[in-house]
């Protein structure tokens, strides 16, 4: 599922900007700052679409070298799951697209990886749901956890907790 950001560009008129990779995301904090604004929501689904969503993110405009740290600390007292042999501040980096108490969520569910956990949260999957425990190619654990460890696709994590359509 796509995520985006909109700028408006005049009346009844906007610009649409992705933000699933590092590159977008950049290039929307960039045309962020060229608008003179500090943040806008983030959306999810098909911009075209009525039936796109607020997805309860925020992309703001400037790096938050605060929110950084604050991920990096939180991180740090996780460290043997959440960062294996990586420093806090690189993994940091992975969990960008939310705060430190959205990641912890994350984490409780056992989704260790930050690319896994975007992933399934574009999907409207949430912690909550990642959390369901399940058998996975021979082990027992948590839907989130077969994702970050490459054991489980997003369709069979949606399938895993009851969420196909």
């Amino acid at each position: 599922m796509t995520t985006y950001i909109t700028i408006e560009d005049g009346p009844g008129d906007a610009d649409v900007y992705p933000v699933d990779t590092l590159e977008e995301i950049e290039a929307a904090q960039a045309a962020l700052r060229d608008a003179g604004l500090d943040a806008a929501p983030v959306y999810a689904g098909d911009p075209d679409c009525p039936d796109s969503y607020a997805n309860g993110r925020v992309l703001f405009a400037n790096d938050n070298t605060d929110e950084t740290g604050a991920m990096a600390e939180m991180l740090a007292d996780r460290r043997d799951f959440a960062c294996g042999n990586e420093a806090p501040e690189d993994v940091a980096e992975e969990w960008s697209w939310t705060s430190p108490e959205v990641a912890e969520k994350w984490l409780d569910a056992r989704c260790f990886d930050g690319a896994s956990a975007r992933l399934l949260d574009a999907e409207g999957v949430t912690p909550e749901q990642a959390a369901t425990s399940g058998d996975v190619c021979g082990y027992t654990d948590s839907v989130g956890y077969a994702v970050a460890n490459g054991d489980m696709s997003i369709d069979d994590a949606r399938e895993a907790i009851g969420e196909v359509d």
